[in-house]
């Protein structure tokens, strides 16, 4: 594949004209494409013809479904990929993390398997439902890198309105599949996402060299037969010949949602660019906000490593042993006592686990509390809401509090958070700060907001259109 700039402006502009002949496009049709769409490149061209076979609108596509924590963690632990990560992640991840990028490794079906990278841009990538375990393939979203990439067996790149989903406009992706050196079949792709830097010359020779150490990694292995399996190491190169998702897959792609309610949340949730001037939160920051997974120091945390980190920053000045097991388990059925048994195993993981990431971070005892100047985001959120500072708690809190967690005392900080967030956002925010906000899925539904929307942005603002008909959606509802 020839690299090229597609993110430069005139190229861009070219595009956003022939985005109104799209849907004239049809694999079936004898006519050939407009004058506008030869514009657009062959490869973006092709892909937007597969897409509409799947979506024939590209403001009906939604925000892509992601599996259950379980079944990700169950299919990261049987791919192959997974044996690969520190190498992936020396060579791409970490580099393009100091560019303001993020990487996503994913299987041969277009499934998110990892996300990572840049802290700042992973957080604004969740409003499009780029986040593990979600479905990027053509079919569920349109053009993109990883699904083209997928599709066509060969490197792609995608920048801004190339994307076929208006959701992806404010963002650029490279891809590359990778194969098993042994049959040549595809088994999962990498790609690069961010700003324009992400389809740039040293962007593509990064993923470029890192898909072929990966697979030069697994030919080694493959020569020297030291390929095994085992729950850190994922699936091993002989089982990789086996399809990698069958129909019972944890993974295999849902059930379409009903139609209509997923299709207007979709269009009701505009992006925030990547290079957004909202606040960024500091950089030592123990995410638990949002879809992503829980994580410190750009690794990820176990959900009950990150709800005992919540809890000791939100109760900072501690709480003894009983507390904390009545937060984390609920109340103790009578005749239970093997609690504080676990709760002491757990803590001594996470103490070795903050000490294995070199993380100024330290859980003391008598009572358990946090020793380090890290702290979580939903904190963070809080201090900022204390103090009258909408945007920078909109900027720490990018979404619910570990919001796959049931802990008791996790679900009262999502529940108190979120209603302060709300109503700080009610009070005191002004039409930038507004909008922020109605992008994220718990206020999608908030006829509320959207008619406080509709008070103050401007009578010229074209978002004034879409305000209108999630009210109109919303009032139809009822």
């Amino acid at each position: 594949m020839s690299v090229q700039q597609p993110s430069a402006d005139a190229y861009q502009h070219r595009v956003e004209l022939a985005r109104d002949a799209l849907r004239t496009l049809s694999r079936s049709s004898p006519r050939p494409p407009s004058e506008a769409l030869r514009s657009v490149r062959p490869d973006v061209l092709a892909s937007w013809q597969r897409s509409l076979e799947a979506h024939r609108d590209p403001q009906r596509v939604s925000v892509p479904f992601a599996v259950p924590t379980a079944d990700l963690d169950s299919a990261r632990r049987q791919h192959a990929l997974a044996a690969a990560l520190p190498v992936i992640r020396t060579l791409l991840i970490d580099p393009a993390a100091d560019a303001g990028l993020i990487t996503a490794l994913g299987n041969a079906d277009g499934h998110l398997l990892w996300v990572e990278g840049d802290e700042l841009a992973a957080r604004r990538a969740e409003l499009m439902g780029f986040v593990p375990g979600a479905d990027w393939s053509e079919a569920s979203v349109g053009t993109a890198a990883p699904g083209a990439a997928l599709a066509t067996g060969r490197p792609s790149q995608i920048s801004r309105a190339e994307h076929f989903s208006p959701l992806v406009h404010p963002w650029s992706c490279s891809a590359m599949p990778v194969r098993n050196p042994a049959t040549g079949e595809i088994v999962g792709v990498i790609d690069v996402t961010g700003g324009d830097d992400a389809v740039s010359p040293l962007a593509f020779s990064l993923l470029r060299a890192t898909v072929t150490a990966v697979e030069s990694l697994w030919r080694n292995q493959l020569t020297t037969e030291e390929l095994h399996t085992d729950p850190e190491h994922g699936l091993s190169l002989h089982q990789m010949v086996l399809p990698l998702s069958s129909p019972a897959s944890s993974l295999a792609r849902p059930p379409a949602p009903r139609p209509g309610r997923a299709e207007a949340r979709g269009a009701a949730r505009p992006l925030a660019a990547p290079t957004s001037s909202t606040t960024p939160p500091p950089a030592a920051v123990i995410h638990v906000t949002g879809q992503l997974p829980p994580r410190v120091s750009r690794r990820e945390l176990s959900l009950r490593h990150a709800e005992i980190l919540t809890l000791l920053d939100w109760h900072s000045a501690g709480l003894d042993g009983a507390a904390l097991e009545e937060l984390l388990y609920g109340e103790a059925a009578p005749g239970v006592e093997s609690r504080a048994i676990t709760l002491r195993a757990e803590i001594h993981r996470l103490r070795r686990a903050l000490s294995s990431q070199d993380c100024p971070l330290a859980v003391s005892a008598r009572p358990y509390r946090l020793d380090g100047e890290i702290r979580t985001d939903a904190a963070l959120a809080r201090e900022s809401l204390r103090d009258g500072d909408v945007q920078d708690a909109l900027a720490a809190a990018v979404g619910p509090v570990l919001p796959h967690s049931d802990a008791p005392g996790i679900v009262q900080i999502r529940e108190e958070l979120a209603g302060a967030l709300r109503e700080a956002v009610l009070q005191d925010a002004d039409a930038t700060q507004l909008w922020h906000y109605l992008t994220r899925p718990e206020a999608a539904d908030d006829e509320e907001l959207w008619l406080m929307a509709l008070r103050l942005l401007p009578a010229e603002s074209p978002r004034r259109s879409l305000v209108v008909s999630t009210l109109e959606r919303l009032r139809a509802q009822r």
